[in-house]
């Protein structure tokens, strides 16, 4: 036997055979679209490096500086931002934690319990920007402070 007449006893090519002509043009058009989609994937994930790549470099002249500066400063806040957040997890689980070892509750009540007292207390007093925490030595306005004046 040789290679072509072991080839058209293949599966492959007898199911392919038995396809009706819009079937295989659906296969066919499928396979173009996975080739696409793999070629964009490429191409956008390698200039999305090469912006990057230039945004670091710059350009010469006080616009690369100010493009360098740019891209550093956004570097920067986007840090401060993540270790910011990575703060308040922190705190959180600190504070579950003790409160589950205090009073002997499960760690997800206790985890419940502080994320309500979080909400209770931001709803209250919508003058903290940040997330008051349970437990802290936090001062809380006085009422007669916030309280109209009676004559």
């Amino acid at each position: 036997m040789d290679i072509g007449t072991q080839l058209e006893r293949s599966p492959l090519v007898s199911g392919w055979r038995r396809l009706s002509v819009t079937q295989r043009l659906m296969v066919r058009g499928f396979a173009v679209l996975v080739a696409v989609v793999f070629v964009a994937g490429a191409v956008g994930g390698w200039s999305k490096r090469a912006i990057a790549a230039d945004q670091w470099t710059g350009s010469a002249g006080s616009s690369g500086v100010w493009s360098q500066w740019r891209y550093l400063r956004e570097a920067l806040d986007s840090a401060s931002g993540e270790l910011e957040l990575a703060r308040i997890r922190l705190e959180r689980a600190e504070a579950v934690v003790t409160y589950s070892g205090r009073y002997q509750i499960p760690a997800d009540l206790a985890g419940t319990i502080y994320d309500e007292a979080v909400a209770a207390v931001r709803s209250v007093s919508p003058r903290f920007d940040s997330a008051p925490h349970v437990g802290t030595s936090r001062r809380f306005p006085s009422k007669s402070s916030t309280s109209p004046r009676r004559t």
